[in-house]
């Protein structure tokens, strides 16, 4: 149920950066920063970050900020498909980073490489990145 309402009130963000990036002629990924578990925090206070990249010298209009991701190491896969389909992904990457002996060292990053309602959902690419460090 979280899952559903964070992807309605994700995609009304959707469109507002949609918008600006048309008017600036921006043409990079739209990336999402996922500061909180849509699995274990109410929708109403979910807290992530929706943006797009930009070139080093961009202004943000007003409304607008510019934020720089730092290089880090990541677990990180990419899903084919539906976008409901991505809490599974997530599942796999913890069992993985467990395995092996990672942790999580960051809030997690989705980049939609391929989407929107022109694209059938079966068709649509989405990369995970979650920051990982070693267990000390």
């Amino acid at each position: 149920m979280h899952l559903f309402a964070y992807l309605l009130w994700v995609g009304e963000r959707f469109t507002e950066i949609g918008a600006m990036a048309a008017q600036q002629q921006l043409s990079g990924n739209i990336i999402g920063v996922f500061f909180s578990d849509p699995e274990k925090v109410p929708a109403e206070q979910l807290r992530c970050e929706l943006g797009i990249q930009v070139p080093p010298e961009f202004e943000a209009p007003e409304g607008f900020k510019v934020r720089e991701i730092q290089v880090q190491t990541v677990a990180y896969t990419v899903l084919k498909g539906p976008y409901e389909e991505i809490a599974e992904d997530y599942r796999k990457m913890f069992l993985w980073m467990k395995k092996n002996g990672y942790r999580v060292a960051g809030p997690a990053l989705e980049i939609y490489l391929k989407g929107g309602p022109e694209v059938p959902p079966e068709e649509c690419l989405t990369e995970i990145r979650i920051p990982v460090m070693k267990k000390g």
